[in-house]
């Protein structure tokens, strides 16, 4: 009786090993593509906060100030976004303040088109868009 047992003991584990490599095949490679599309994004987007920032630096007063001050929010907001990844209150949280700021750096670049239009100024609202995208 204990050999017959032991033999079933083994196949079971056998077949658990099967299994597990099975499921290990085909669970990794959806893992590792998931995981080069986060970085992916993660790379766009700081692509895109460093050209707000850059073609924020000709933007005449206070609009330079102000814009380079909310990217900065806007920066913290993302972090905490990242931070709070397993507590879904915080990355709500994050996820409003960031649109918040979004549409403040927005409000600001109507009111630049408004008062001080230039020639960097449809440069700086191109490069906000494709933030804004992200």
């Amino acid at each position: 009786m204990d050999e017959e047992r032991q033999s079933l003991i083994e196949s079971a584990r056998n077949g658990l090993s099967v299994l597990l490599s099975l499921l290990l095949g085909f669970s990794l490679p959806m893992a590792l593509s998931h995981y080069e599309q986060r970085r992916q994004l993660v790379t766009d987007e700081a692509n895109a906060i460093a050209t707000v920032e850059q073609r924020a630096q000709p933007l005449p007063e206070p609009f330079r100030s102000n814009i380079l001050q909310l990217v900065r929010e806007y920066v913290d907001a993302r972090i905490d976004f990242a931070k709070g990844a397993l507590n879904g209150h915080t990355v709500l949280a994050a996820i409003d303040h960031a649109k918040h700021l979004q549409n403040e750096m927005l409000q600001q670049t109507v009111m630049l088109v408004q008062q001080k239009p230039n020639a960097v100024t449809p440069i700086f609202a191109q490069a906000l868009g494709e933030q804004g995208k992200r």
